[in-house]
C-alpha cells in the first residue's frame, strides 16, 4: 500500500471512530513535527495527492468536503492559538497604556477646569462687586435728583401761591 493511502485510510478510521487527528495524519509530506506543530506548509502538489486519494477510496463529495476543511492557505499564514494570546496580550498593553495616557489628560483637563472655575468665580464676585457699587451710586444720584426736584416744586408752588395772593390782594384793593 502506498503512503497517500495509509494516511488516508488511518484519517477514515479516526473519522470513522469519532477520534481526533493531527495534520500529520493527513499526508507524509507536511513536515510535522511529532508534537502535532505544522512547521511546513503543505503544497499544491500535495493536496492534489491526498484529493485524489480519498477521491478513489470515499468518492469525489467525501474528497471535496474534507479538502474545504483543510487550510487551503499555508500554514505560516495561519494565525495559532499563541498568535492570538500574543496578540491579546499586545493589544492590552497598547491599552493600560492608552489608559494611562488618557487619566493623565484627564488629570489635566480637570486642573485646567478648576482653574477656569477659579477665573470665573473670580469674575463673578468681582462683577457683583461692580453691580453693588453702581447700585449705590445710582441711589445716591436718583436720591439728590428727587431731593432737587422737591425743591424745585415748593418753589414753583410757593410762586404760585405768592402770585394768586397778589393777585387777589389787587383784586381787593381795586
Amino acid at each position: 500500500m502506498d503512503p497517500v493511502s495509509q494516511h488516508i485510510g488511518r484519517f477514515s478510521s479516526a473519522l470513522a471512530n469519532g477520534l481526533t487527528f493531527t495534520p500529520q495524519d493527513l499526508h507524509p509530506s507536511t513536515g510535522c513535527a511529532t508534537s502535532g506543530k505544522l512547521t511546513m506548509s503543505i503544497s499544491e502538489r500535495d493536496r492534489r495527492d491526498i484529493f485524489n486519494g480519498f477521491e478513489s477510496t470515499h468518492g469525489e463529495e467525501f474528497a471535496n468536503t474534507i479538502m474545504e476543511l483543510l487550510p487551503n492557505q499555508p500554514a505560516d499564514q495561519l494565525v495559532t492559538r499563541t498568535d492570538m494570546h500574543a496578540f491579546g496580550t499586545e493589544l492590552r498593553g497598547e491599552m493600560a497604556e492608552l489608559r494611562g495616557e488618557l487619566k493623565g489628560e484627564m488629570g489635566e483637563l480637570r486642573g485646567e477646569m478648576a482653574e477656569l472655575r477659579g477665573e470665573v468665580r473670580g469674575d463673578i464676585a468681582r462683577l457683583d462687586a461692580k453691580i453693588v457699587a453702581l447700585g449705590g451710586e445710582l441711589r445716591g444720584d436718583v436720591k439728590s435728583e428727587i431731593a432737587k426736584l422737591r425743591v424745585d416744586t415748593h418753589r414753583l408752588i410757593l410762586g404760585g401761591i405768592a402770585a394768586n395772593a397778589i393777585t387777589l390782594v389787587g383784586v381787593l384793593v381795586a
